[in-house]
């Protein structure tokens, strides 16, 4: 990953992140993250939309999200090798060890999706500028945001 210097994660949809399930995909965010490599997180643009209508509307899936970001964890984590998990998990025990890293790669999604809904926030609040609900609708995506962030502790932003 440090010789690459750049790690591109797709995430895929927001609903159930595959991408949290697969040991291989967990290791490498957080290789990435360690080692100082440039480390874009992408999601179809669909998804980014879908993800802001629910983050706006209070559906019900954000929960599901949340819970599952919240439990992801490199020990629970599939590999179609089982030999490339086991190697995986040797590394991080021997290393960072389970807990830093599931909590380094928790915090690294939740605050990237606090991200996501801020671009799409913005990017919405541009298509509806003349939409006399717009102000409001504005700011309680604002104030959402923002408990989110306090929640991640990301209190310079």
């Amino acid at each position: 990953v440090k010789s690459i210097g750049h790690v591109l994660a797709l995430m895929g949809t927001w609903k159930a992140p595959k991408y949290i399930t697969r040991a291989w995909c967990i290791y490498e965010l957080y290789v990435a993250m360690s080692v100082g490599c440039k480390l874009d997180i992408i999601m179809p643009e669909r998804e980014s939309e879908s993800f802001l209508e629910a983050f706006r509307s209070g559906d019900d899936r954000l929960s599901a999200m949340w819970e599952a970001l919240e439990m992801a964890d490199v020990r629970k984590a599939e590999a179609s090798i089982p030999s490339d998990k086991d190697h995986i998990l040797q590394l991080v025990e021997k290393g960072p060890g389970f807990g830093a890293l599931n909590q380094m790669v928790r915090k690294k999604l939740q605050v990237w999706f606090c991200d996501v809904a801020e671009r799409e926030a913005t990017t919405w609040q541009e298509k509806h500028k003349h939409c006399q609900t717009t102000c409001r609708q504005a700011g309680e995506i604002t104030l959402k945001i923002g408990r989110l962030l306090i929640e991640f502790f990301e209190l310079d932003r």
